[in-house]
């Protein structure tokens, strides 16, 4: 009796074994094949450009659409030429704007199609006119860090010709070897107060008041951030954060170490290097400090182009870090070394 038990057992656990085996090769291949599975971006897209948001594919025939599973299906005009758009990221924004042309300058004027979080493999079909001489639409395509604006213009060559074209980032990635560069914070240019509302809520407070070169602004006020937005084109040229809700310059974040901040730049002046001292004309806001300070500059001419400093006070303790190209800057407010807040200024 206990032999047979003992068989029995044996039996049974060299089964459960071999039931084991057969699941872990199983999900092994399930792993293996599933890390080789390719987006839908990737399976129509050659020689991708790194900075890449998406791809358009103009005229689209049976080759591609039997690859693709349609999403979403837009027509904006009457008459019109067909197109894919296949964005690079999954959760990504997509945003189509009718758009009019003022002085040279392109306006969004309203919003036709949204999508605030696409799933992956998404193909948005869109239908509409494409013209070289008055563009109607425009798209714009945001993740986290990376946005892009894309007037839809006419195609070249044939328009019942299928051909692609892909949709850059407008702030491409920048080394620490980079100079700051005014392109880095365009990206204030392309928010409007109903973005912002949509990111932070409803602001609490609003105030409008008259700039010094004669035109209005707007002052919105939210828990922790300040913008400012010009009230001719509705652009934000200046902001003060407090918060990551929006992404920041080459991904610093509140909170960072001073080291950290510093490296993500060039210095080009080792060492301590005190190239001015006086009283700041002009802090935060318009406000004045009267208080002294003593700079250090980082590489550069102070105050010629593109040229980077570290700020002091009184104690040498450090306060700010400000990088400035063509009148914009990017202001690191510090408390004990480390990020308060980060200021924008824009003047494109």
């Amino acid at each position: 009796m206990d032999s047979h038990i003992k068989k029995v057992s044996a039996f049974s656990f060299l089964r459960a074994i071999s039931l084991l085996l057969a699941v872990l090769l199983t999900l092994l291949c399930f792993t293996s094949c599933k890390g080789e599975t390719k987006t839908t971006f990737e399976v129509l897209s050659e020689d991708i450009p790194s900075n890449a948001l998406c791809l358009i594919i103009n005229s689209p025939k049976e080759d591609v659409i039997s690859k693709v599973e349609i999403n979403k299906s837009v027509t904006l005009t009457d008459e019109g030429d067909r197109f894919l758009v296949v964005p690079r990221y999954k959760n990504c924004i997509i945003e189509i704007f009718r758009i009019s042309e003022e002085k040279g300058v392109y306006q969004e004027t309203e919003r036709v199609y949204f999508n605030e979080s696409v799933e992956e493999n998404f193909v948005l079909d869109v239908n509409a006119l494409r013209s070289d001489k008055e563009p109607e639409f425009e798209l714009v395509i945001r993740t986290i860090d990376l946005f892009a604006k894309y007037i839809l213009k006419a195609v070249e060559g044939e328009t019942d010709e299928q051909s692609f074209e892909y949709v850059t980032a407008d702030n491409a990635d920048y080394s620490k070897e980079d100079k700051f560069c005014a392109d880095e914070i365009a990206f204030l240019s392309y928010r409007n107060a109903s973005y912002l509302k949509g990111v932070y809520g409803q602001p609490s407070n609003e105030v409008t008041f008259e700039r010094n070169n004669g035109t209005t602004a707007t002052r919105m006020f939210f828990d922790n951030t300040v913008f400012e937005m010009n009230n001719i084109d509705n652009y934000i040229y200046h902001a003060i954060m407090l918060d990551d809700k929006l992404p920041h310059l080459r991904g610093i974040k509140i909170g960072e170490s001073l080291p950290m901040v510093l490296v993500s730049f060039p210095n080009e002046n080792d060492g301590y290097t005190a190239v001015y001292k006086g009283n700041d004309a002009e802090g935060s806001m318009g406000q004045k400090d009267g208080a002294s300070y003593t700079y250090q500059l980082l590489y550069g001419t102070f105050g010629v182009g593109q040229y980077g400093y570290i700020k002091y006070d009184s104690r040498e303790v450090v306060t700010e870090v400000i990088y400035v190209d063509a009148g914009c800057s990017v202001i690191f407010v510090f408390k004990n070394n480390h990020v308060l807040s980060i200021e924008y200024r824009y003047e494109a």
